[in-house]
This record gives C-alpha cells, structure tokens and sequence, in this order.
C-alpha cells in the first residue's frame, strides 16, 4: 500500500471520528458508545479493514493471459457478428 493511501486513510478516519464525536453528543446514542468501548474499537477496526482491503485490492489487480485471450476472442466475434449483421 502506497505511503500517501495510508496518510489520507488516518486523515479521514481522525475527520470521521471528530464527525462521530460531534453526532454522538448531540444524540443517545452517545450512552451507548460512551460506555461502551468494544463498540468503539469495533468501528474503527471495521474502518481500518475495509480500507486496507480497498486498497490492496486496487493495488495487486493483475490482468491474466487467459483473461487478454478471452478479450481478443469475444472482439473478434463482435467484429464477425458486426460485418455479418452489416453484410444484410
């Protein structure tokens, strides 16, 4: 994961939390989340994960051989299905 992902990740997470913050204390749910670290802590590893898996994901995307050879074959159908079909 590129050094700049992690600082925007950390940057929206401390912006989401200080937004969280701001709701909860105006709300009831505050007396739930207050209290309650373990739902705390579960939010933000729920965060960390799924930022990390779209990173990772959007990083390590590798276009396959069998994938370029199915390309190629279903555009050349396409090209045969256009010349027949403009051949009517």
């Amino acid at each position: 994961m590129k050094p700049i992902y992690v600082i925007f990740t950390v940057l929206g997470l401390m912006l989401f939390a200080f937004m969280m913050r701001i709701v909860f204390l105006t709300t009831p749910l505050y007396d739930i989340f207050a209290h309650s670290p373990v739902w705390q802590g579960a939010i933000i590893l729920a965060i960390i994960y799924s930022a990390y898996r779209y990173f990772s994901d959007r990083s390590t995307r590798v276009e396959t051989e069998a994938t370029k050879e199915s390309e190629q074959a279903l555009a050349k159908w396409l090209l045969r299905y256009r010349d027949k079909k403009m051949g009517q």
